[in-house]
């Protein structure tokens, strides 16, 4: 991806995400064993209409399900799906649940991004309850009740946790405009890792003597 990696409109776009097309309430690479754990999006020119950033919380709509629609819950939290992502030089797949508890003590890891989800991969028998279970699924992120939107400005930079956050946008309307943001990933790793070095580095620094 390199440093950074721009989200724009194309005329020969390679992803969803350098479209005009709305995106559904999503995390990044889900094709990947461990997705990246930080996304870091930067507003540098917005002259658009539409194009709203969406924002809501994993936790809280994995929740809902775990109270309130246990059977959708189950499916969710089981049955695997195929997610890839291929080019001429690369091809990229991992196979998991659309919320993938993990581990005892594993961050939570939502898998959803339909344009990378190739094909169920569970017993015939499951697939209706799956599919139905991932409509609701995307009704119940996308619905006022969990989603927060906000209009991008030039100079905004939004932050968030790609593993447990999903994200999206409206449509955006490119008659007469330029939506222009750059990205980066950060793994959860090198977060902790630099929180710990600058904790250590403060704990032992000389104190300054008052004058």
């Amino acid at each position: 991806f390199g440093v950074t990696w721009p989200v724009s409109v194309d005329l020969a776009p390679t992803s969803t995400a350098n479209t005009s097309l709305p995106l559904a309430p999503h995390s990044d690479l889900p094709t990947r064993e461990t997705p990246p754990g930080h996304q870091l999006l930067h507003c540098l020119i917005n002259t658009c209409q539409g194009g709203l950033s969406t924002l809501a919380d994993g936790y809280a709509v994995a929740d809902h399900f775990r109270e309130h629609e246990p059977e959708h819950y189950d499916a969710l939290a089981t049955l695997r799906w195929t997610f890839f992502n291929r080019s001429p030089d690369h091809d990229h797949r991992w196979s998991g649940p659309i919320i993938d508890e993990g581990a005892p003590g594993s961050p939570l890891t939502l898998r959803a991004f339909h344009p990378v989800r190739g094909f169920p991969d569970m017993a015939a028998t499951d697939v209706p309850r799956a599919y139905a279970a991932l409509r609701r699924f995307s009704a119940v992120a996308g619905s006022t009740e969990f989603e927060l939107r906000s209009a991008f400005r030039p100079g905004d930079l939004v932050a968030f946790d790609n593993r447990r956050i999903l994200h999206g946008r409206t449509a955006i309307d490119m008659m007469g405009g330029t939506r222009v943001l750059h990205g980066a990933y950060i793994d959860h790793d090198e977060i902790h890792s630099r929180l710990r070095v600058l904790t250590r580095r403060t704990a032992s620094a000389p104190m300054s003597t008052p004058q």
